[in-house]
């Protein structure tokens, strides 16, 4: 069962999103404006699919994938700039996770149900011992479904492709003598399609938890979406 009753030891706040709607980095400064972890969920499903083109396991191979977790340990540490460090096998693996392919990688495995239950366990197990800034695509309505506080942020999809155009131009993996025009339209519709395996998935689906607040975050800056948030959990999330 991926949804059964459960209440963390320590405070949540939840943010899902869908891809480049800022979620990222919006609770990666909020957890560090709070000093509390900062648990990526997309991070985790990164790292297996990265786990599995090491092993040589072909990410159609559900039975193979899913048990993956089983021999990773996941540690998640607060640094004292405010930073989390998310460490596999005692290893820091943030750089490694961030090339889009390797997020495609985890989009494709994410409807894996064994695989899901695996990495929903672990980010529970870290509400146990944190308090959390977690985001992802159902951190409100399927890992953490009584948390306090959920939001959901968003941005219209030429806004979403026009961030990611400029994050693979900056990363270089776009070059500056490229086709700009083609590469954005391929964006885009790499975009969709996510959107839409994510959003219409029989697991877990990418929606707006009922009781999630829901930011546009098409015209805010991060530094604003971060406040607005900080002043809706106020004082009360760290008590």
């Amino acid at each position: 069962m991926l949804n059964p009753p459960f209440q963390s030891r320590f405070p949540v706040i939840a943010i899902d999103g869908p891809a480049k709607s800022g979620k990222s980095t919006v609770a990666r400064n909020l957890a560090k404006k709070l000093h509390v972890i900062h648990l990526n969920s997309g991070a985790l499903f990164r790292a297996v699919a990265l786990q599995a083109k090491r092993n040589g396991i072909a990410l159609e191979d559900e039975s193979a994938v899913s048990v993956l977790p089983d021999a990773m340990q996941f540690v998640f540490s607060l640094e004292s700039t405010g930073e989390t460090t998310l460490r596999i096998d005692s290893h820091a693996v943030a750089g490694e996770l961030e090339a889009r392919e390797v997020g495609e990688w985890a989009s494709s495995i994410a409807t894996y149900p064994k695989l899901r239950e695996k990495l929903l366990l672990i980010q529970r197990r870290a509400s146990d011992e944190h308090p959390l800034v977690v985001e992802g695509r159902d951190a409100g309505t399927v890992v953490f479904p009584n948390a306090r506080w959920k939001f959901y942020l968003d941005a219209p999809a030429e806004v979403r492709a026009d961030r990611l155009f400029l994050q693979l131009r900056q990363s270089g993996e776009l070059k500056a003598d490229e086709d700009s025009a083609a590469h954005l339209a391929q964006i885009s519709a790499d975009l969709a399609k996510r959107d839409l395996r994510d959003s219409t998935r029989s697991i877990a689906p990418q929606v707006a938890a009922p009781d999630a607040e829901i930011i546009d975050c098409g015209d805010l800056s991060v530094s604003e979406v971060v406040d607005r948030i900080a002043e809706r959990v106020g004082p009360a999330f760290s008590s």
